[in-house]
């Protein structure tokens, strides 16, 4: 008991967010009057309120004071949840029923992305962009409604030199009349995602007013822009490689082809395509790092990071996924600064809470549940396998000894003092060998901690996996290994190829070409991983109760590789 109540001290947001996610999945998923049930937790509120002030703090107060609150906290998300599928789902799925009922559709709204041109392999060209529809067509009633986000395609003709006589230029901003062929699909995660392709210079697209964004959206916009075209410089002939480059650095990637991305899928490495955790991870050590050589007091340091983490979130789309990794970086960062001791459990329960008040219904998303599953499953699972791998370690400790007596020989003789000296020339094998020993044995380093991460994830995200896609992908723990790094390369190549277009475009080129030998490898590594035996496996479907089940039987297996850890 003891040791339990330990346990809520160091974790206190852990049973809250618990609570929390509970009624906001209800809530998100059902369709009832919110105000009795918001009624029910102020009243358990005041009641909680009560129990404090009649017991004071004794510890049976406490207790039942405890079941309260958690009452409430469902209560109140359950509430906020049924209130927004209430306010927005009824859009989303009229125009759902439009494009079910016939594809060739009118809409009115605004562009809420700033339009981005791209090419095809074949030469095609075009604009891709978000689109926030509020009037229906008139064929089903040309109401008002929430503003419904769609995705946009206006292909262009085949010769990219006249895409500006042919089409429009859209801006950001921008309020058209838009006709063209309605569909949906599912993406990767199942999410249903609406889109509208339109052909060349369709008549019965017009701009109906022109609207320029508060700052500093409309400067974020047009910085993701330019950011886009630097990063397109020099890409004849490696269309496909800017295009991954702007996908994952940028959210950009309407023309990557359907194989490419099958390719990842089977190796279990298409998350790098999606903005997530990882890429807000990345940029977040890069800001890290330029902070950490300046001269700045701990609040403007704060301030800094701040701003360019939210810049960059809102940039690249701001996903759910990505509004998660942003929200646990600023408090993870804030944290460090303020010097207190940060539980990365405590971190995941806080974001939970902030992002399921925000916006109740992307709990449904399913790329924002992965997201939650694999950050979760780190928490748990890597700490004990890198214990692990400590052990294994042991098994190296001839390298380990060759390196201390290699330092101790280049302490005593002074290869460092004097470069220029003949006793450098003549050693300089030797020397190369203690290089490479050195390199090597930081290698192997590090490869066990990057193994432990990734099959984290994979263990923790098989319930998921299963659920959703009825399969798992066992390469991925390989792939990931390699592909994690590579991309950690690839986004501060293209974030040097940004920062240096600013004033040396042949820079920028350098970096870009870089990143076409860097993308070369990821695709290698993919079609490699999608290419080995069992790289998939089929599941059987499971069950809403299989999957409860077997995430259970994973959470106490966490619990019993716990004395692992170091």
């Amino acid at each position: 008991m003891a040791e339990a109540n330990q346990k809520i001290v160091r974790y206190p947001l852990l049973t809250p967010a618990i609570f929390f996610s509970i009624g906001t999945a209800i809530g998100a998923n059902t369709l009832a009057n919110p105000f009795p049930f918001l009624y029910a937790g102020i009243i358990c509120f005041a009641l909680y309120l009560c129990i404090i002030k009649l017991l004071k703090r004794s510890s049976i107060g406490e207790r039942i004071g405890s079941y309260f609150i958690y009452t409430t906290l469902f209560l109140i998300a359950l509430a906020n949840a049924m209130y927004s599928r209430q306010m927005q789902i009824y859009d989303f799925e009229t125009i759902l029923e439009i494009a079910e009922e016939s594809n060739d559709a009118t809409f009115c709204g605004r562009i809420s992305e700033a339009p981005r041109r791209f090419t095809t392999k074949r030469g095609t060209g075009g604009l891709d962009f978000k689109f926030d529809v509020y009037e229906l067509p008139d064929d089903f009633g040309g109401t008002k409604i929430t503003p419904t986000k769609i995705s946009v395609v206006w292909f262009g003709p085949k010769t990219i030199g006249t895409l500006e006589s042919n089409i429009p230029m859209a801006e950001l901003g921008d309020g058209w009349q838009l006709h063209g062929k309605l569909f949906y699909e599912k993406n990767y995660y199942g999410d249903i995602e609406l889109k509208l392709t339109i052909s060349g210079n369709d008549k019965q697209c017009f701009r109906l007013s022109k609207y320029d964004l508060p700052f500093p959206l409309s400067t974020i916009s047009s910085m993701r822009s330019y950011a886009s075209d630097l990063l397109s410089l020099n890409d004849k002939g490696h269309w496909l490689n800017s295009s991954i480059v702007r996908m994952m650095v940028l959210g950009y990637g309407t023309d990557i082809p359907y194989k490419t991305r099958q390719l990842f899928r089977q190796s279990g490495t298409v998350h790098v395509f999606a903005i997530s955790g990882l890429h807000v991870g990345i940029v977040a050590t890069i800001v890290v790092l330029i902070l950490s050589f300046m001269r700045l007091s701990p609040g403007v340091r704060t301030i800094f990071f701040s701003l360019i983490i939210v810049a960059y979130t809102i940039a690249t789309g701001a996903s759910p996924s990505t509004v998660r990794a942003c929200i646990m970086s600023l408090i993870f960062y804030t944290s460090i600064l303020a010097g207190r001791k940060t539980m990365l459990l405590s971190t995941i329960a806080a974001t939970a809470l902030i992002t399921q008040a925000i916006n109740p219904l992307q709990i449904n998303n399913i790329g924002y549940i992965l997201s939650f599953v694999c950050i979760i499953g780190i928490a748990l699972f890597a700490p004990p396998l890198i214990g692990l791998s400590e052990r294994i370690k042991a098994s190296i400790s001839e390298y380990k000894l060759r390196r201390k007596l290699a330092k101790s020989e280049a302490n005593n003789v002074g290869i460092l003092e004097d470069l220029n000296s003949s006793f450098w020339r003549r050693n300089w094998k030797a020397v190369q060998e203690l290089f490479l020993a050195k390199v090597f044995i930081e290698a192997l380093r590090q490869i066990p901690e990057g193994l432990a991460v990734s099959i984290a994830v994979f263990i923790a995200s098989i319930p998921a996996t299963g659920y959703l896609f009825n399969q798992i992908t066992p390469i991925s723990i390989l792939c990931n290994i390699l592909v994690i790094p590579l991309a950690f390369f690839i986004v501060i190549t293209a974030a040097l190829a940004m920062v240096t277009g600013i004033f040396s475009y042949e820079l920028t080129i350098i970096f870009n070409s870089a990143n076409i030998a860097f993308t070369d490898w990821l695709m290698a590594i993919a079609e490699f991983g999608a290419n080995m035996p069992f790289a998939t496996i089929a599941l059987p479907t499971w069950s809403l109760s299989a999957t409860i089940i077997s995430g259970i039987l994973i959470f106490l297996l966490a619990f019993l590789l716990r004395p692992l850890k170091k």
